[in-house]
């Protein structure tokens, strides 16, 4: 997937692009090699970096693209990149494909009209009066909106009565997971890359969880909340997916509350919220940011005609429905 014909406007007549959670380098990989192979004069231009935080996936991603010398990785925290790095003064763009989901979330509670933020204490949730500068700035810059209550059809008098009648009651959440780790990610970049063109894709609604008979808590099936759980830590707007893989097989749990390294935990973006947050932390119009749904974006940028199936299938385009791109 890249634009054609290959164009680039900066006056400096170099590209620089930083990439973070960029696995085991492939992405990279793929970008340096188009480059050099279709506009070998910028490519001798070009510096890209990889931001990774994990040692492990950062010597993969070295190994991955040793034989660009204009690649470099750094093993670091993206979130706390702003401590130990100078800040990048030139223009560049800024990637990150399927980030955000992994991004750390906190959660919150809106009980009578005060706020509470969770901790956990062996293994156990525990309520405090919300005072966590970043949740509080999380909360201002997202705008977390508890109650979040499901929505009828029929709002009249009558049929809410008729609902009441019946013990049909609206489900309503109490709690939140709100984006501490996007937060943090926006202070990164307006701290270390302030002339950067923000890249990045992710999941912008996921599916309930599969829970088996087994499962100590149930779906909630929430209207405006496919992922939360009718009690528990899951019971709460923007819950997560927490799923292991056991010989290929998966397995989604009804808690966060596991053993650490066992799962993945991963969350939907709202990309409007996302987008809001963005133009008010980077001072931008919000003309200036756009929100395309990974498909639109591949229909228009990517060569679609050769990844169709005999079928007229096309997975470049018709899979992954509940992708987002934001590009700024």
């Amino acid at each position: 997937m890249m634009m054609s014909p290959f164009t680039f406007d900066n006056e400096s007549g170099k590209l620089n692009i930083y990439e973070i959670g960029g696995g085991a380098g492939t992405n990279a990989l793929c970008i340096l090699d188009y480059i050099k192979e279709h506009a070998p004069g910028l490519y001798a231009n070009t510096k890209y970096t990889m931001i990774e935080i994990s040692p492990r996936m950062a010597a993969r991603q070295r190994e991955r693209v040793k034989n660009h010398s204009n690649c470099s990785v750094i093993n670091t925290d993206i979130l706390t990149y702003s401590k130990a790095h100078p800040k990048v003064n030139d223009p560049c763009f800024f990637i990150a494909m399927e980030v955000l989901d992994n991004l750390p979330h906190d959660k919150v509670n809106l009980v009578q009209g005060e706020w509470f933020q969770t901790i956990v204490q062996d293994g156990v949730e525990v309520q405090e009066p919300l005072t966590d500068p970043l949740i509080l700035e999380t909360l201002d810059y997202f705008q977390c909106e508890l109650p979040l209550r499901g929505t009828f059809k029929r709002t009249s008098s009558f049929a809410q009565k008729l609902r009441s009648m019946i013990s049909m009651k609206e489900k309503i959440l109490h709690s939140a997971f709100v984006p501490t780790g996007a937060m943090q990610l926006l202070h990164t970049l307006k701290q270390s890359f302030p002339k950067h063109h923000l890249i990045a894709a992710d999941f912008d609604e996921l599916p309930p969880p599969s829970l088996d008979k087994n499962a100590q808590h149930k779906l909630y099936d929430h209207p405006r909340s496919a992922t939360s759980t009718n009690s528990g830590p899951l019971h709460a707007a923007n819950a997560p997916l927490v799923a292991s893989k056991t010989q290929g097989v998966t397995f989604d749990h009804d808690t966060y509350l596991v053993q650490g390294g066992i799962a993945d935990i991963f969350f939907a973006t709202d990309f409007i919220k996302l987008k809001q947050a963005y133009c008010r932390k980077m001072e931008l119009k919000e003309h200036e940011v756009s929100i395309v749904k990974q498909g639109a974006f591949l229909q228009q940028f990517g060569e679609v005609d050769k990844t169709k199936t005999i079928l007229g299938y096309n997975p470049l385009t018709e899979d992954y429905a509940n992708t987002s791109i934001i590009l700024s």
